[in-house]
């Protein structure tokens, strides 16, 4: 190719490269935690808005941060951290959860339960052995 053939070439390749770049980059950023509206919620996931709603139920039911009752929005630093939670043999400096584990909210003990227990041990005398 000489001249002009070998100049429209080049740059039809250069602009199909670049528009692959383009293509493969996010179109999108995330913040880096706090609470965000579930489309966002659903991009962190990576999933469609639709794809998102429709797994939310089974999600929730695994243990997902469920959405704020007033807002709807959800906690992105929650999020990452359950979905750690799935895999935490790949983050033992980050998270041990082998005091606490994380439960769902249906399966979570009463809060005000706890702190009673909690009481009533202080109160109770120890034992000795």
């Amino acid at each position: 190719m000489h001249g002009r053939e070998g100049l429209s070439a080049d740059a039809t390749l250069r602009k199909a490269l670049n528009d692959a770049e383009a293509f493969m980059t996010l179109r999108f950023k995330l913040p880096p935690g706090g609470d965000v509206p579930p489309i966002t919620a659903a991009r962190r996931m990576g999933l469609s808005l639709d794809a998102f709603r429709d797994a939310l139920p089974e999600l929730v039911a695994r243990g997902f941060p469920q959405a704020d009752e007033t807002t709807g929005n959800f906690d992105l630093d929650a999020i990452d951290t359950w979905r750690r939670t799935r895999n935490p043999h790949l983050f033992p400096d980050r998270l041990d959860l082998s005091e606490n584990p994380l439960m769902s909210p249906v399966t979570a003990p009463d809060t005000n339960e706890i702190i009673r227990q909690k009481i009533i041990a202080g109160l109770t005398p120890a034992k000795n052995p």
